[in-house]
């Protein structure tokens, strides 16, 4: 039995894979370029990593807890919690992990991503909680949608690090390691 939405979610979690791969793919563009690998290259990398399993996961996850014949409110509700928690110490966490990395407050080209991680993790918990008319597909769809637009983001302004194209509020040494 299928889950309502499993279409939609199956791709998403297929654009996640390719944007795992595309993570491999940056660390390859980054030696091509002539520049050796950095330790936040490292850091970033395992973000793309993170964020991308985060969204397979959260796209398998309805259909699994589908095969355990759960109502389906029930299965959004289980669903956004288990994704919104993880996003949640992601988005708490980032810009203090980054701060000890580079030494250097977060840019202000990243704000776009700590905003949408935070309007993120707020539909997902308004879901588990029932906001807006009970747990639904929709609700816990954009959730895992506004995940994967934040990596499209973070990998946009990746490119433009390695391309040398300095993002909004990079200045000084830390214009090749601005990015997530």
């Amino acid at each position: 039995m299928e889950t309502t939405g499993s279409a939609y979610l199956y791709t998403l979690a297929q654009i996640a894979i390719t944007f795992a791969g595309f993570t491999a793919l940056f660390i390859i563009l980054r030696q091509a370029s002539g520049r050796t690998g950095t330790k936040y290259d490292v850091f970033a990398v395992r973000h793309y990593f993170f964020l991308s399993f985060l969204i397979i996961a959260g796209a398998l996850l309805p259909a699994l807890l589908t095969a355990f014949s759960l109502s389906q409110p029930l299965i959004w509700r289980i669903a956004s919690v288990a994704v919104a928690v993880p996003l949640f110490g992601f988005l708490v966490s980032f810009p203090f992990r980054r701060r000890a990395l580079t030494g250097v407050r977060l840019p202000i080209s990243m704000w776009p991503q700590q905003i949408i991680f935070t309007i993120t993790v707020t539909t997902l918990v308004a879901n588990a909680i029932g906001f807006l008319g009970g747990p639904n597909v929709a609700l816990y769809e954009l959730g895992v949608t506004l995940i994967q637009v934040d990596l499209f983001y973070a990998i946009l302004l990746t490119l433009g690090m390695v391309f040398g194209i300095q993002p909004l509020g990079v200045s000084g040494p830390e214009k090749t390691d601005a990015s997530t």
